[in-house]
């Protein structure tokens, strides 16, 4: 029995003993697969050349979106003063008005009425000032008894105060009530005036809607100050300063547009997982453009770190792995697989690599491809 159990015990060290030695085997000829002998020739005319990771201060980004808004002690909105349906519409959404000029038209035919009481009661208070005029004359001259002047007197007080009531409705809502009192015309738009300059933002009407006063007509912005609302993903909550440089173009704008961290904002959107933050824009925008609600794509530029990076030139990609290809001894050429971190335009973050090991640098596309001028070996 125990002769037996010796036997099974042998049989197991020569299995593990086969298995070992085919995974070296399998090893050695992917090693082998990947490996590239190059001739000088080769070196020189496909511009191969070599170098070792070197220690930069790489500025890293994070790649966020969101939206140019001015501030909101810049911005008026313009609601009608009374139900009406719309007129005509005078400005449109980009557009740049000025303050008191007309926006819109408004119809109804309570304006009509109002007017005709406004234009009576001027016409009356006129007729009763007249008549009190005369009967103070005559009071003087002890021809009227003082009770028929003191009904003068009130009569006129009360036509004035009549007149001036219909005055002030006519004014809040838009209204010029002298110049109506001085044509005798009656007008049957109201206008709707702008109360600043700006750029107009429309909202949904159109000629012939019927409108109430608490229906938003149009929002007038002033673009002095301008900011960005950004959606940062809350896993870089964390990484987020006041005062932490922003960068983001336009396509009318030439150069970046940079700005700064202003606010940050506590609560997470739980819908998106996102944090929002507000940045103050640095540059003067042209001032012929419409900005509001425009679409940006931001970059909020992290502190920069001191790393050992490689030339982004040197490091290739396949099937989602990154690589890389050492120098080994006689001109060998070995791919190798690189874990990276962060990058800019020209330096690429290693993590796994000797800073001792040469890499190729230079000519790796030829490498990668086969595609050698005088030929390739494997």
């Amino acid at each position: 029995m125990k002769k037996i159990i010796y036997i099974n015990i042998l049989s197991i060290f020569l299995l593990l003993a086969c298995s070992k030695k085919e995974k070296k085997i399998h090893t050695e000829e992917k090693e082998h697969k990947d490996e590239i002998i190059l001739t000088s020739e080769q070196i020189k005319m496909n511009g191969i050349k070599y170098g070792k990771s070197e220690i930069n201060y790489i500025e890293s980004k994070i790649l966020v979106t969101g939206i140019i808004h001015a501030l909101p002690q810049n911005k008026s909105t313009v609601h009608p003063q009374i139900d009406g349906f719309i007129d005509k519409i005078n400005f449109f959404t980009g557009d740049y008005v000025k303050k008191g000029q007309v926006m819109a038209t408004l119809k109804n035919p309570s304006f009509i009425t109002l007017q005709k009481q406004f234009l009576e009661s001027y016409f009356n208070m006129n007729l009763n000032l007249k008549d009190f005029q005369r009967k103070k004359s005559l009071l003087k001259a002890d021809a009227i008894s003082k009770k028929a002047y003191e009904q003068a007197q009130a009569a006129y007080e009360v036509s004035t105060a009549e007149y001036q009531s219909l005055k002030s409705e006519l004014q809040l809502l838009g209204f010029n009530p002298q110049y109506i009192q001085k044509v005798c015309k009656i007008n049957p738009v109201l206008p709707i005036i702008s109360p600043r300059s700006g750029f107009v933002q429309a909202k949904e009407i159109s000629s012939g809607k019927q409108v109430t006063t608490a229906d938003e007509l149009f929002e007038i912005i002033n673009q002095n100050e301008l900011q960005i609302e950004l959606n940062v993903p809350v896993q870089y909550a964390s990484e987020l300063y006041v005062g932490q440089d922003v960068e983001f173009r336009l396509p009318e704008i030439q150069n970046k547009i940079k700005g700064n961290i202003h606010l940050i904002g506590k609560v997470t959107n739980t819908e998106n997982n996102t944090v929002q933050i507000h940045v103050n824009i640095n540059n003067k925008l042209p001032s012929n453009n419409f900005y509001e609600g425009r679409f940006v794509n931001a970059e909020i530029i992290r502190k920069t770190k001191e790393v050992s990076t490689l030339p982004v030139e040197a490091i290739f990609e396949e099937e989602g792995k990154k690589y890389i290809f050492i120098k080994k001894a006689n001109n060998k050429i070995v791919k190798k697989e690189i874990q990276t971190g962060i990058s800019n335009d020209k330096w690429i973050e290693v993590i796994n690599l000797s800073n001792n090991q040469e890499v190729v640098t230079s000519g790796v596309y030829y490498l990668k491809s086969g595609e050698m001028e005088t030929g390739h070996n494997h």
